[in-house]
């Protein structure tokens, strides 16, 4: 088998670039589910959104899919955008 790399992947959320695509994809879904019911992410909480993720991932082994269900969960029982944040900084 011949596997060839052409292109890492590189993108920004609120001016942050993310170079693992999986990790981009679950960060752009919590924002916009923070965005639906609280307003528009800063940096800061962008920040707070991507440390919640990587340690769920590579600190505790969890797929990207259970990250996103946590966030979900979290987002249901959250009535602010300050609990939110605080919320996923506590997990």
């Amino acid at each position: 088998m011949k596997i060839e790399n052409i292109q890492k992947f590189k993108g920004k959320i609120n001016g942050i670039l993310i170079e693992e695509e999986q990790l981009f994809t679950t960060v752009q879904f919590i924002s916009a589910l923070f965005e639906m019911k609280f307003k528009e992410t800063t940096k800061k909480e962008t920040k707070i959104i991507i440390n919640f993720a990587e340690e769920k991932y590579h600190g505790n082994g969890f797929s990207w899919e259970k990250i996103g269900e946590i966030a979900e969960d979290i987002f249901d029982n959250s009535e602010t955008a300050d609990d939110f944040m605080k919320k996923l900084k506590k997990l």
